[in-house]
């Protein structure tokens, strides 16, 4: 958003309808801030309501995601877009019909576009055409690690998050579940996800696990397979006090759970909670994904 809001660049935006209202979902804040760009007679922000036109509507197939529909209406506004703009100055033969670019930071739906030969470039290709681009490009996040991990610079430090339509499927299929991640008062590393499917809370336990989650965020959980459950710490742990990795057993490598361990797994939490857990290794769960932040902006 900072990007956009730039002065000296970013010109001449389609809003689709779409991507608007996915905004509006997941943060007020940044929708109001797109919502003001629009208004802004200088910069030309418009917002395109593809989901009401007979040409760009695309109604959801059967068993697709909510997010690839999403994906496959960008693309169609896309390209619709561009025919309708050649088209409209067809008949004036001196007038030169502008490209009509979709930006997009999804692999897939670059993949998909450009087989359907519609013109995608992710944030930062995009930027790195612009003039003063190196300095535009400090503005995008994660680009300078993004740098720096092609050049070896950088590991990652957490597991990627699980996709969005990933996830919607575990949860639909109640293998993965979701709920709001709460911080222990008495140990920062130690966390629980109280979920619909289980009487009792689910364990989170260290840094990787929580995986960037925050008290207070609505995420995506995983169970972790019967061996790696645990009991929760009885001692007070503060984070000026620890100076060593508290997941390093746990980190020998990431278990690969299939389909049907995961099915199983649910059993045994069930079993588990049912029983006094006292002194007992609790079901343990490990964050694959966060549907919505409960950060605070701050000025500073």
């Amino acid at each position: 958003m900072d990007l956009f809001e730039v002065e000296t660049a970013f010109h001449d935006v389609i809003v689709l309808q779409t991507v608007l209202e996915e905004v509006k979902n997941r943060s007020l804040p940044l929708y109001h801030r797109v919502v003001s760009l629009t208004k802004n007679e200088d910069k030309r922000f418009y917002v395109f309501f593809n989901e009401f036109r007979l040409e760009t509507y695309v109604p959801r197939r059967h068993g697709e995601t909510i997010n690839d529909r999403n994906d496959r209406a960008v693309r169609q506004a896309v390209k619709w877009y561009g025919e309708h703009l050649a088209q409209a100055i067809k008949s004036r033969r001196s007038a030169r019909c502008p490209s009509v670019v979709m930006i997009s930071d999804d692999r897939d739906n670059l993949r998909k576009a450009e087989l359907d030969e519609i013109s995608g470039l992710s944030l930062s290709n995009y930027v790195s055409g612009l003039e003063d681009a190196n300095r535009l490009l400090d503005m995008i996040s994660g680009n300078r690690e993004e740098r720096d991990r092609k050049a070896g610079k950088v590991e990652l430090i957490y597991p990627e998050y699980f996709s969005l339509s990933k996830f919607t499927t575990g949860i639909k299929a109640e293998t993965l579940h979701q709920g709001v991640f709460n911080v222990s008062p008495y140990n920062y590393l130690e966390g629980s996800v109280q979920v619909p499917a289980f009487d009792r809370a689910l364990l989170v336990l260290g840094r990787e696990n929580s995986n960037r989650a925050v008290s207070g965020d609505v995420v995506v959980v995983e169970i972790l397979p019967k061996d790696q459950w645990k009991a929760p710490s009885s001692k007070i742990l503060e984070e000026e006090i620890v100076n060593k990795n508290e997941n390093a057993d746990t980190e020998e490598g990431e278990a690969v759970v299939t389909e049907r361990e995961r099915r199983a797994l649910q059993e045994e939490v069930r079993k588990t909670h049912g029983q006094s857990k006292e002194g007992r290794p609790q079901p343990t769960a490990r964050v694959v994904g966060v549907i919505k932040r409960n950060w605070r902006q701050y000025v500073g």
